[in-house]
């Protein structure tokens, strides 16, 4: 708490200078009815988003990878939770899934690889030493290992790792990418093309092995879930691990990329080592569900829709070491954000102009397949959409926010992200390359339709990604926070909607340790909003009502009626248990700073009208922000709620 005598000095200069300065702290004139959709996100609690995190990654749902018994009770737990907000089926036959197939990718046990020579004799380790790629066939070999350069044959460029060896029968040991000093065409560096090439000269067996002087590693923590079911097996191994093939030939991975970047030629032979590999696959196709909810338009006929995206698949549970891959930031986050949003526009009174449909995505990991089933399976027409919001791996990092979209291809959709960011006093760079296939954002950009694919930058590197270091701990609250925020307030652009909002800390808690509390609301059309059977008058637009809560329990009713018939009524129950010095605590944080300072400078001196915001700062409700309200907020300044 502020010592009190530097308060009493410091407090007239600091209101002097809001006073006069208060122009540069207010809301730009021109965006000040968009920041009155603002109010809306009071609602979002990053702590409910959080909590959906939580549920997500549990064990319950086993990472989430698409076609398994996680990922359908996810599904179910979604589906539950849209119900829950009264959300519009949205899927087939008047459900909330929508059902499509998907490849399955599975690596199971038994799965070994060991080496055996004249000078070594050793049983590698799973994610340690070695994993298997994926196009990976099942199969039990015990063969001998020929090395075959970068596995590369290419006639045009006159260059054949294979034409001074064979390896028919036998296992092939190659390595990763290409030569740095000659270029031999970009496919020919695939996984797959070089895989199939062993396969046509007779290879049984494919070990890659990562470069000695490769920067950028291969994960051997990851899990792969995309892939063919090959005809032979294909592991990966770490550059350590090759050089154990080679002991006998008394020469290195290193020296060997330095020979054939300097030679300009395949440097290829059979070596002194067998191996034995025992590879199990599991690949086939499987059921699984987007999840599709919406809240209808005010004209049941629109079909315009805003959608409101997040995949909620991952990667799974390994079946040979039973690590789960939690994907806390890969997506729970978005997913999370999605639900919250969802939740925070039904649970008040929200009535859009066009249909706000939420989609939870499935096979993205896979390859996008849940986002490109829907483009091709609308609900609502793509020429009818008028944005989509897609959110994935928000949570985690210190980093700014992204919004991928390109200003100039989609002008409107840029120029409502950057008036929103305006209001909310957020700097999120929009980046057009992020319109690349990263997300399921892609299939509506190549289909042109508008989109902004939301990621937030994580420049410390915290967690993980497509690893088991991806975990609830990492995300930060916050930063769901602000993105359902931006994503509410963009949304209510589009959607113009008619809404009343209540603070969440009230109707969630049912506990007040405020003893005046603010409802604020905008009211167009022909509707009727009452309030404890008090008339919102008709002429109204905007509105604001504080309330005066007695001691102990309180009854707020608030009704909608629309043509004359009742659409919408809420019983809010609230228990007053006040800390008299938060009546100045202006934006409900528990603490009086600079903030509800701020705020009280804007409307110093004002007469206080009915149904304006500067009611809540007429602490006397004499009907002025006045000299009293004043005093009564230096006695409050600098203090802060400590439960």
């Amino acid at each position: 708490m502020m010592h009190n005598n530097i308060k009493q000095k410091l407090f007239p200069i600091i209101l002097i200078i809001l006073v006069l300065f208060s122009p540069l702290c207010s809301i730009n004139a021109e965006n000040k009815d968009l920041c009155d959709y603002k109010s809306v996100t009071n609602s979002f609690s990053s702590k409910n988003a959080y909590l959906y995190l939580e549920e997500l990654t549990s064990y319950r749902f086993e990472g989430r990878q698409s076609g398994s018994k996680g990922a359908e009770l996810a599904a179910e737990w979604i589906a539950n939770l849209y119900k829950s907000y009264g959300l519009t089926p949205g899927g087939d036959n008047n459900s909330y899934y929508q059902e499509f197939d998907i490849p399955y990718y599975e690596v199971v046990s038994p799965l070994s690889f060991s080496i055996a020579s004249s000078k070594i004799n050793e049983e590698f380790i799973y994610k340690r030493d070695f994993i298997v790629l994926p196009g990976s066939g099942s199969g039990s070999i015990d063969s001998k290992v020929v090395f075959a350069g970068y596995g590369i044959t290419s006639e045009a460029k006159g260059y054949d790792d294979y034409k001074e060896v064979n390896v028919k029968g036998k296992i092939a040991l190659i390595m990763r990418r290409g030569p740095e000093t000659f270029d031999l065409g970009e496919e020919a560096l695939y996984f797959k093309t070089k895989i199939d090439n062993a396969v046509e000269h007779g290879a049984i067996g494919v070990i890659v092995s990562e470069k000695a002087t490769e920067k950028n590693k291969m994960y051997m923590d990851t899990k792969y879930v995309s892939g063919s079911d090959g005809s032979i097996p294909v592991l990966f191994i770490t550059s350590e691990v090759a050089d154990k093939f080679l002991l006998d030939k008394g020469i290195s991975l290193l020296e060997i990329e330095k020979k054939i970047d300097k030679e300009k030629a395949p440097f290829s032979f059979e070596t002194n080592c067998s191996c034995k590999m025992v590879v199990n696959v599991l690949s086939e196709m499987r059921k699984t569900s987007n999840l599709i909810g919406y809240i209808p338009a005010k004209d049941s006929k629109t079909e315009d829709s805003v959608l409101i995206t997040a995949h909620y698949d991952h990667l799974g549970t390994d079946k040979v070491d039973g690590s789960i891959y939690r994907g806390a930031n890969d997506n729970a986050s978005g997913t999370s954000v999605l639900l919250e949003i969802a939740r925070s526009l039904s649970v008040n009174f929200y009535l859009p102009e066009v249909n706000i449909v939420f989609i939870a995505f499935s096979g993205e990991e896979e390859g996008l397949i849940g986002s490109y089933y829907y483009v091709k399976n609308p609900f609502f027409p793509l020429k009818k959409i008028k944005a989509v919001f897609n959110m994935d791996m928000v949570g985690t990092g210190s980093g700014k926010l992204y919004a991928g979209t390109d200003p100039v291809i989609y002008k409107e959709l840029s120029e409502n992200i950057k008036v929103s960011c305006d209001c909310l006093k957020m700097n999120v760079p929009i980046n057009k390359r992020l319109l690349s296939s990263g997300s399921d954002h892609y299939f509506f950009h190549i289909n042109k339709v508008p989109n902004v694919f939301f990621i937030r930058d994580n420049p410390t590197g915290i967690g993980g990604y497509h690893d088991t270091l991806d975990t609830v701990d990492t995300v930060d609250p916050a930063n769901l926070k602000e993105t359902g925020d931006l994503v509410i307030l963009i949304t209510s652009i589009y959607a113009n909607p008619f809404f009343i909002t209540f603070d969440e800390y009230y109707w969630k808690e049912k506990v007040s340790l405020h003893e005046r509390i603010l409802f604020s609301g905008v009211k167009r059309g022909d509707m009727s909003l009452t309030l404890n059977e008090e008339e919102i008058p008709s002429d109204l637009d905007k509105f604001y009502k504080v309330f005066s809560l007695n001691s102990g329990d309180n009854v707020i009713n608030i009704r909608v009626l629309i043509d004359g018939k009742l659409c919408f009524e809420k019983i809010i129950n609230i228990k007053c248990a006040s800390d008299e010095n938060l009546i100045c605590d202006f934006n409900f944080d528990l603490k009086v700073d600079l903030n509800d300072l701020i705020e009280f400078s804007r409307f110093y001196k004002d007469k206080v009208s009915n149904y304006g915001l500067n009611q809540i700062f007429d602490i006397n409700n004499d009907s002025f922000v006045n000299e009293f309200d004043l005093s009564k907020f230096d006695s409050c300044f600098g203090y802060f709620y400590n439960n």
